[in-house]
């Protein structure tokens, strides 16, 4: 995925979270903030916020068969 700048809104949209989470995640510094748009939205690149949740989430288990 090439670098996507986009504002926090539209980064919690397409990661079906709000955009105060993502916001906490730029003052945590788990998320770069890239500057501001023209009405004074953080900035964020949805690769990096992407890695981030990849690399929250861990390895993921394969489903348990059942029967």
């Amino acid at each position: 995925m090439p670098q996507t700048i986009t504002d926090t809104s539209a980064a919690a949209l397409y990661f079906d979270v709000t955009p105060a989470t993502v916001r906490s995640w730029i003052n945590r510094g788990r998320v770069q903030h890239h500057g501001h748009d023209r009405r004074g939205r953080a900035l964020v690149d949805l690769r990096e916020v992407r890695d981030y949740l990849h690399a929250r989430q861990g390895p993921r288990k394969p489903p348990e068969r059942t029967g």
